[in-house]
């Protein structure tokens, strides 16, 4: 607790000019000290993730602050979140956060923590925030379980129906003063069912890190040239037939067999169409392939098509075709060339999925996401009502 004017502090309960300087910046919210009748003492705080065990018991120190008993060895013991353990997400609005929420990762997951300001709770944030925890724990979840008080399950009941918890019961353990606490649950694939099912809406409300969720080409690549394209030492591709149409179109990039993986986004900067030696001329330190390679692919026709690409956007780790089938439940076939996406609703959807997955800053820790910067696609007709803002990610670090 090195932050003034708590490394001041011994421990104690709280006087009403402490919890005035904590609700001052705001360290404390939703209170007012002047009109709520509440044992200043009894107030529940929200702390960092510093934490500590005290070793020997609650200690009452004489003379000593707070950094002086937490330091020493023989009474505490530094706590934190274990590494991969939990994951924590922060939105901020106008550089002060917004929304946050804590995963608890295993078989057995937790939604631990899930807070949006009360400005932004109209734009859908909770399902963004729900379906980035669930994407989160992907890999291990059987069953997610979370608490949470009986009053907000009555006014927001439907909204955590809607993502497969169907009921809530009483919980455990009780500690709220003056609201029950009840307990949901629901097994891992009825969850990810729900929030597949709301990709589409959540893709067109919001771009997320600069992904674009809703791209309407994929294009097959072989691997070693994919490489190339994602270090951009290859910023044009080659193929006999092609549309200019797609000009300024962002595209998904497929790193066909033995790879079978999406590895990135590009956009489609200019199409050339003309005789293969004149675009070997034009393009052949820019193609990524050695003249022989070219020759090959050429013979036989009188026309090739030299595709630029830029503003390329490889994705952290490559989606199998196997871990996408999986993942949305569908049968992917494997692109041939290029293919469009329009007609063609599973890949369309792996896409999307694939935008989501890998458009967040991802530490074992954290996420920032500026949520001030709101999205053209949202518009509304109430002027004071709040707009969707697109999620930029940030790193913490």
């Amino acid at each position: 607790m090195s932050i003034s004017p708590l490394n001041k502090w011994v421990p104690g309960a709280l006087s009403k000019g402490q919890l005035t300087l904590l609700c001052k910046p705001g360290w404390i919210e939703d209170i007012s000290l002047e009109n709520d009748p509440v044992d200043y003492s009894a107030i529940d705080l929200t702390l960092s993730d510093e934490g500590h065990q005290m070793l020997e018991g609650c200690v009452k120190p004489f003379g000593e602050t707070y950094d002086q008993i937490l330091k020493n060895k023989k009474f505490a013991k530094p706590l934190g979140i274990k590494q991969d353990e939990r994951v924590a997400f922060v939105g901020y609005l106008n550089e002060k956060p917004a929304v946050s929420a804590v995963v608890k990762k295993g078989n057995n997951a937790k939604f631990c923590h899930l807070r949006i300001h009360e400005t932004l709770r109209d734009s859908h944030l909770g399902e963004v925030f729900f379906s980035l925890m669930a994407l989160e724990i992907r890999d291990l979840a059987k069953d997610i379980h979370f608490t949470l008080p009986e009053s907000l399950w009555k006014t927001k009941g439907q909204f955590f129906q809607s993502f497969g918890f169907r009921s809530a019961e009483l919980a455990e353990a009780q500690y709220r003063l003056f609201d029950r606490e009840l307990a949901c649950s629901a097994a891992f694939p009825a969850v990810w069912s729900s929030v597949l099912e709301k990709i589409p809406k959540l893709s067109d409300l919001y771009s997320m890190g600069g992904f674009a969720p809703d791209n309407q080409l994929l294009m097959s690549v072989k691997p070693e040239f994919a490489e190339r394209i994602m270090q951009r030492k290859k910023t044009v591709e080659l193929r006999r037939k092609f549309s200019t149409r797609w000009i300024g179109h962002r595209i998904n990039i497929y790193a066909s067999a033995p790879v079978m993986s999406l590895i990135g986004e590009a956009r489609i900067a200019g199409v050339v169409a003309n005789k293969p030696e004149m675009i070997w001329e034009r393009f052949h330190d820019q193609v990524g392939c050695s003249r022989a390679e070219f020759n090959s692919y050429a013979a036989g026709t009188d026309e090739l098509y030299a595709i630029e690409l830029d503003n390329v956007r490889p994705y952290r780790n490559g989606l199998s075709l196997i871990q996408m089938s999986h993942l949305i439940k569908e049968h992917l076939t494997p692109p041939q060339s290029y293919m469009t996406l329009e007609k063609n609703k599973p890949w369309a959807k792996a896409v999307s999925l694939a935008a989501y997955l890998h458009g967040c800053f991802k530490s074992t820790m954290s996420l920032a996401l500026d949520v001030s910067s709101f999205s053209e696609k949202r518009t509304i007709s109430n002027d004071s009502a709040p707009v969707a803002p697109r999620l930029i990610q940030q790193n913490l670090i």
